[in-house]
């Protein structure tokens, strides 16, 4: 952080100055049952708006350092260090973090939040379910209003992400809630939530009180929740449909469901990954290696069926021939989606129908394959829950297989980096690609995202751009007439919590680029730190809300990293991301690239963005009625001027302005 203007002290410091000051935020990284970090000093900007902690602390009541304290400074300007003000406070700090009372307090405090849960008192917000049209092409709310979904990926909170969140010791209500309250203030209406198998046991033994915690929780901030099944582990077809059963029936009745997410990116291995009582699937028992001669190295096969490699996806219970077939069948499937440009998730090479030619033996195996695999999870739910819909959440040319009928709702998964103009647009025009083989279905991304850790030629992808190239894909949904988008995920995943847990363990890049996909940085603290896609989200919420139009999209070119910004108008709406815009209505240069929203009606205008800008609004050109009337500026960084029907305006990021 620079340009720190002042420090100011939090409810658990004193530490405070004034003066110009550089450096890095004081974070330290806290994990379950292990530590906490408590802030002590804020840095600030001559606005008085937070950059971080100046100080903070680390407490570490467990662990390999247990009972020890750590003072964290982030500041790297020397001057910090000499000012009285500091040397007066570092001894009163230093006696306020290392009391031995604070860490019997600290376990004590663990203890009770390992035991807590939120019972559910909180009515629903409506009788009945989310269901589909009469006509099956969109989402509606029971009465019959569209549902968009601005929706996100919640895999946990901070410090348990990667599905320690439901294990006994871990499962946090308070942390759960806070993750519920950051999703309403970000204007989300959905969160594909992941379940994972210690909940099914819970649920098994009749214990119900994290069940309960959720549905409370999303009926009291007013998010629906996606369930994503815990697909992975299941090594016969008995125990995923008992399993899927239990859950149903646990969440039957729950109008804050909006449905099931039966598998989490299956491949070809996944459909052969399953031990069926009687007739297994074609892929274990087909062979493909005699239908395409040739075509593949079978010494590999037996290489790989005998290594079974990450990328593989084949679970170790599948064995001999029947293992075989699978590996042969996943190949070939690999083969025919680089034929016919399928490869990647935004399934470039799809024009509306299945491509076959020489291949269609393959894909008859594949596809029966799914079937089968799909109706096996679709029966078990359907016995115990009518409720509620169902998808898969695709991210292979599976999504194209006429298998997927079955399902209410295409949930696709994309990730397109957003190197240039080009790959931009191929990730969001997915949507098109998916109407085209799917007219009778509500079409959405399960997951997408640009993470803050893509390396571009000059540094990581900044949270300014990369929220721009987000609001990209939740407008074209919504001005095209699809059924919305869930960013992948709700906060970041910290590098330090991935190297505690092992998770994401492929090498420094790799973990770079999963830490960063949040809504929420880390900050030491569960509440975390918005991104600009927060305030963002919030704004396109109430776009939505009031019932305007879905509007056009115009996409551009935009001298930012991703090198693309856009213009969305509707009735008593304009959005233009970018770094600058020259339009009828309104100019600016900004030297980060922004969201630049207003909002307007018979009473006044409401301007919001996502980085500080200076802009020129031209009444006349944007709404005539306001331009005839007197209007006061309230919000601005500076005084507003206006020569006839042209103001201009300063607005700092997140912080509201109104011509009234």
């Amino acid at each position: 952080m620079d340009k720190v203007r002042r420090v100011a002290p939090t409810a658990a410091g004193e530490l405070a100055m004034a003066g110009e000051f550089a450096g890095w935020s004081a974070v330290g990284f806290a994990f379950p049952n292990e530590s906490v970090f408590v802030p002590l000093a804020e840095a600030q900007d001559a606005a008085a708006r937070s950059l971080g902690w100046a100080a903070g602390a680390l407490l570490n009541h467990r662990g390999a350092y247990r009972n020890s304290a750590w003072l964290l400074f982030g500041m790297q300007t020397p001057g910090f260090y000499r000012d009285p003000a500091f040397l007066a406070a570092l001894p009163k700090l230093l006696d306020q973090v290392r009391s031995p009372e604070r860490f019997q307090e600290l376990r004590q405090a663990e203890q009770t939040e390992r035991l807590a849960s939120l019972p559910l008192t909180t009515p629903p917000p409506h009788a009945g379910f989310i269901r589909r049209s009469d006509d099956g092409r969109h989402l509606v709310y029971p009465d019959g209003r569209r549902f968009f979904m601005i929706g996100c990926n919640y895999v946990g909170g901070f410090a348990r992400c990667g599905g320690r969140m439901w294990a006994d010791g871990y499962f946090d209500a308070r942390e759960v809630e806070e993750d519920f309250r950051k999703a309403n203030a970000a204007g989300l209406n959905v969160m594909r939530y992941w379940l994972q198998g210690t909940l099914d046991e819970d649920i098994r033994q009749g214990r119900m009180e994290k069940v309960d915690t959720i549905r409370e929780c999303a009926r009291r901030y007013e998010v629906y929740l996606l369930l994503d099944l815990p697909g992975t582990g299941y090594a016969t077809e008995q125990a995923m449909r008992d399993s899927h059963r239990r859950i149903a029936q646990a969440f039957r009745d729950e109008p804050m469901v909006l449905g099931y997410d039966l598998r989490n990116e299956p491949y070809v291995t996944t459909l052969g990954g399953i031990q069926y009582t009687a007739n297994p699937p074609p892929v274990q028992t087909v062979d493909l290696a005699a239908t395409y001669p040739g075509l593949v190295d079978m010494a590999k096969v037996d290489a790989w069926v005998k290594e079974r490699p990450w990328w593989l996806h084949l679970p170790s219970w599948v064995q001999g021939e029947a293992a075989r077939r699978v590996t042969v069948a996943n190949l070939l499937w690999g083969r025919y989606t680089e034929e016919f440009g399928l490869r990647s998730s935004t399934v470039v090479g799809l024009t509306g129908t299945v491509p076959t030619g020489r291949w269609q033996p393959l894909v008859d195996v594949v596809d029966q394959s799914l079937d089968r695999w799909l109706k096996t999870q679709v029966t078990a739910i359907r016995e115990v829950d009518a409720n509620h819909l169902i998808t898969v959440g695709h991210n292979t040319a599976l999504t194209i297989l006429p298998a997927n009928a079955q399902l209410d709702f295409v949930s696709e998964h994309i990730y397109a980096r957003p190197y240039t103009y080009e790959l931009v647009q191929e990730n969001f025009t997915t949507l098109d690609r998916l109407r085209a083989r799917w007219p009778d279905r509500p079409i959405t991304l399960g997951e997408f995202g640009y993470s803050n850790g893509i390396a571009l030629r000059d540094g990581y992808l900044d949270p300014y751009t990369s929220s721009v190239g987000e609001m990209i894909h939740y407008l074209y949904a919504y001005a095209n007439d699809y059924d919305g988008c869930k960013k992948w995920m709700l906060v970041d995943w910290p590098m330090a919590v991935m190297q505690h847990y092992g998770d994401w363990n492929r090498g420094q890049v790799t973990r770079t680029y999963e830490e960063r996909f949040g809504l929420f940085s880390y900050d030491g603290t569960r509440k975390g730190r918005p991104k600009p896609i927060v305030s963002a989200l919030r704004f396109l919420r109430g776009v939505i809300e009031r019932n305007a139009p879905a509007g056009t999209l115009e996409v551009t070119h935009d001298k930012n990293p991703i090198g693309t910004g856009y213009v969305y108008r509707t009735t008593g709406t304009v959005l233009v991301g970018g770094r600058q815009a020259d339009l009828p209505e309104l100019r600016f240069q900004c030297g980060e690239t922004t969201n630049l929203m207003l909002a307007w009606d018979t009473k006044g205008l409401r301007l919001e963005t996502t980085a500080d800008v200076t802009v020129e609004i031209d009444l006349a050109a944007l709404a005539p009625e306001l331009a005839r009337r007197p209007l006061v500026a309230k919000g601005t960084a500076a005084p507003a001027r206006a020569q006839g029907s042209r103001w201009t305006l300063s607005i700092l990021a997140g912080q509201p302005v109104t011509l009234e």
